[in-house]
């Protein structure tokens, strides 16, 4: 019996969250076109070239490989280079993260007979465990997942699920990679925690038609949390020699990215919830759809937002809805004024700023938002804006306490599968804004010393703060 979950606004950025998407019972049947041996035997190539100029990790080591980097989707290039080949069996993924990093793939631009290893996506943070799932550069994904003391998480319950990873043809010219639902395996049964916040709903599948469905194979998600750790790492694992280890530092301490652009230039969260969240709506502001049919739409309705923002700052109070309406007009995007009273309010305070106020309101609007992703869409300008899970206890106490229930959880996977292949770590702070700025060196330090008492790392250490080259160019790590 397969369980559905609803699938609700996405709160995370780079859209984590998948597309919205009503709900169907139906399995789809397997069927092979030539489309997706193509596609396969590319994709294995590509991984194969990899091999060859990069690093093996050789079967006796002094150590395990420890990569540090800020922006999480580069994990799936340095896993590409450290892992075993698929040849020594199956990859397992321990995922620590508040967000399952398993929205839905899509592949755009595609040709029948196009090479689709030059058409695969840049990894994104959203993403890069679907697209290393595809490639089959991991097979099962262990989900350890935020347990926040003020009850938001993310995702199904904690227990063993199972899912269809899914390859669909969704037009002529778009392939995408999503799931097909979850449900429970058997014996198995949901564990505790269940007062969920955000479903991550793995069913982004049912969207589409079942002739367009190219292959599929089964997959066992497990979903745990340290602070309730019923499951032990034997249980429904298969069989593994060889494992990955993947920690995002959101784990421990986790805000609102939109928020946290705000808090950096000088806005509460009490100054954005009283003047600001909700004045706005883009009544078709879905970030995944809007990609999905044209990058031109999204950057539209970026390009409007900035200039009325912008406009505020000299917007008189009687004239300001007329103003902020004819911008959306003549820049055809289908947003508009919410909460009248909210934007008089907001334009009277704007006009109230001080200089550096109003020198912080312009950089949010001139220089971060070209990083937006789809968070700030579904949190400020969406019908239901809604803030995504927020870690407010992140004191050092509460950080600390959270690294040494992982320590003991990630101690009796070094005991049932020996050690892992490589560590990635991600910052996830100075670009992505999920980890306080404030909090993130101390939270990296703790994490990299928790990890030595669990395992010897490998000498050198790699350091990577910056976006490295990406598909299909990646960085020497040798």
């Amino acid at each position: 019996m397969t369980t559905n979950y609803a699938c609700p606004p996405s709160h995370k950025h780079a859209a984590r969250n998948p597309r919205l998407a009503n709900k169907m019972g139906c399995k789809r049947m397997l069927q092979t076109t030539l489309l997706v041996v193509m596609g396969t035997l590319s994709v294995y190539t590509y991984f194969a070239l990899i091999s060859m100029v990069a690093p093996t990790a050789p079967k006796t080591r002094s150590g395990v490989p420890l990569v540090i980097m800020e922006q999480h989707g580069d994990a799936v290039n340095y896993w590409s280079k450290l892992v075993h080949t698929k040849s020594d069996g199956p990859v397992l993924l321990v995922h620590v993260d508040s967000y399952s990093d398993m929205m839905e793939l899509p592949i755009p631009d595609y040709k029948q007979g196009d090479d689709l290893t030059a058409k695969l996506p840049e990894p994104g943070m959203g993403d890069f465990v679907t697209l290393a799932l595809f490639t089959d550069l991991v097979t099962n994904v262990v989900w350890i997942r935020s347990d926040f003391s003020e009850g938001s998480y993310n995702g199904p319950p904690p227990g063993a699920w199972e899912t269809n990873i899914s390859y669909f043809e969704v037009s002529s010219t778009e392939l995408s990679v999503c799931f097909d639902g979850l449900a429970m395996l058997p014996g198995a049964k949901s564990q505790g925690l269940n007062n969920t916040n955000y479903i991550e709903a793995f069913e982004t599948c049912t969207m589409y038609p079942e002739e367009g469905l190219i292959s599929q194979r089964s997959m066992r998600v497990l979903v745990r949390t340290a602070a309730e750790d019923s499951l032990s790492p034997e249980t429904h694992v298969e069989e593994t020699k060889n494992w990955i280890l993947d920690i995002d530092l959101d784990y421990f301490a986790a805000t609102d990215p939109g928020l946290e652009i705000f808090r950096q230039y000088g806005f509460s969260k009490e100054w954005v919830d009283e003047y600001f969240q909700g004045a706005f709506e883009c009544n078709d502001s879905n970030y995944i759809e809007d990609l999905a049919h044209t990058d031109q739409q999204y950057e539209d309705k970026i390009k409007a937002l900035k200039k009325v923002m912008n406009m505020l700052l000299e917007t008189d109070d009687t004239t300001a809805n007329k103003v902020i309406l004819n911008t959306f007009v003549e820049n055809k995007v289908s947003c508009s004024i919410s909460n009248t009273s909210k934007v008089h309010t907001l334009v009277r305070q704007v006009q109230a700023f001080t200089a550096e106020q109003r020198a912080n309101w312009t950089k949010i609007w001139d220089l971060d938002i070209a990083d937006w992703t789809g968070d700030m869409m579904e949190v400020f300008f969406s019908q239901q804006a809604a803030y995504g899970p927020l870690s407010l206890h992140n004191s050092r106490e509460d950080i600390v306490k959270r690294v040494q229930q992982l320590s003991y959880t990630l101690a009796a996977y070094v005991q049932t599968f020996g050690w892992p292949e490589c560590i990635t770590l991600a910052r996830s702070s100075k670009y992505d804004h999920v980890v306080p700025s404030e909090r993130v060196d101390e939270i990296q330090q703790q994490v990299v010393d928790m990890l030595r008492t669990l395992v010897p790392i490998a000498a050198p250490e790699i350091y990577n703060y910056d976006a490295i080259s990406l598909h299909p160019r990646y960085a020497d790590i040798a």
